[in-house]
């Protein structure tokens, strides 16, 4: 997820503005740009990683239930499939709302991309190969993806709590 974010740009710089001579005139704006994105990447990671270990108590409550599954239906292995299967609802059901809980943060971070490249598109499309507008169009996309990055950033804690929580009712 959060690597899509740093290439979803890199392709949209390259894309939009191939010349070389772009990137030199103002350097700070696209590291600043590509620091907002690997730091929103880092974020995620974490946040990915905390969410992992929250899942621990829930991944043992499956393990205990489908060993009980064993433990009480004796030899009737269809009984036991039956049982283990239920066993693996919860979990299962839980990782659905994680991979949703991450995609809406992701479609929430494309949707701030695009609208930043449609704005440029409105604003630079009749400007040509002027290199002023093309630098302008530049430094305006940039500015634009550092804001998704903050904005996408700030969705991370209502996030990690609605997943916490859904962890907690599953644990």
């Amino acid at each position: 997820f959060g690597s899509r974010f740093v290439s979803n740009f890199q392709k949209q710089q390259h894309h939009h503005h191939p010349q070389q001579q772009q990137q030199e005139d103002h350097p700070q704006k696209t590291i600043m740009a590509q620091e907002a994105l690997a730091d929103l990447q880092k974020q995620v990671e974490g946040l990915q990683g905390r969410m992992q270990e929250k899942m621990l108590p829930a991944e043992r409550k499956q393990i205990k239930c489908t060993l009980d599954c064993y433990d009480t239906r004796g030899l009737d292995y269809n009984g036991i499939h039956q049982c283990a299967e239920q066993c693996s609802h919860g979990l299962q059901g839980l990782g659905r709302q994680v991979k949703r809980e991450m995609e809406t943060l992701q479609n929430s971070m494309q949707a701030c991309q695009n609208a930043v490249m449609s704005k440029l598109e409105a604003k630079y499309s009749g400007s040509g190969n002027n290199p002023e507008n093309q630098r302008l169009a530049q430094k305006d996309m940039e500015d634009g993806m550092v804001q998704c990055a903050k904005d996408t950033k700030a969705l991370l804690p209502d996030l990690e709590k609605r997943v916490a929580a859904a962890i907690k009712n599953n644990s």
